[in-house]
């Protein structure tokens, strides 16, 4: 799986990213946003983990194990600003929703700012901030 999307990663414009290689290329976006000036909200491996474990149900050791391959494969990967803009057209709609809400719920149990996080969903991952709010249940 990680090869076809290094693969991608060197021209996501000649093909399409494969449906299984998204949350890999999501997690390499969230390990890129990590080293970058973003980081002040995401900035332990753990808090990556965490987000990974919730949004894929993986325990703590496939969650770093999961991580620990989108820090390799986030090497490959295009400038930040240029990986985000690709994969918010590559990606689905719902998946960037999910990994969204994922990323604030853990980001907000850390203490993490909430205006912050759904700035952060919403010019990296292109999730409006109404989508965000987790749904609500009738009754």
């Amino acid at each position: 799986m990680a090869r076809s999307l290094r693969y991608w990663l060197g021209a996501p414009e000649r093909t399409q990213l494969d449906p299984g290689d998204v949350p890999l290329a999501l997690g390499a976006l969230l390990v890129r946003l990590a080293r970058a000036e973003e980081g002040r909200l995401i900035r332990e491996a753990a808090a990556i983990d965490a987000i990974l474990a919730r949004r894929h149900e993986l325990t703590a050791q496939e969650a770093l194990e999961m991580r620990e391959t989108c820090e390799a494969l986030a090497e490959f990967a295009p400038e930040t600003a240029r990986f985000a803009a690709i994969l918010r057209v590559s990606v689905p709609y719902a998946d960037r929703l999910s990994i969204a809400r994922c990323l604030c719920e853990v980001m907000r149990v850390a203490g993490a700012e909430e205006e912050a996080l759904v700035a952060l969903a919403e010019t990296v991952l292109g999730v409006p901030a109404q989508d965000i709010a987790p749904p609500r249940r009738a009754g």
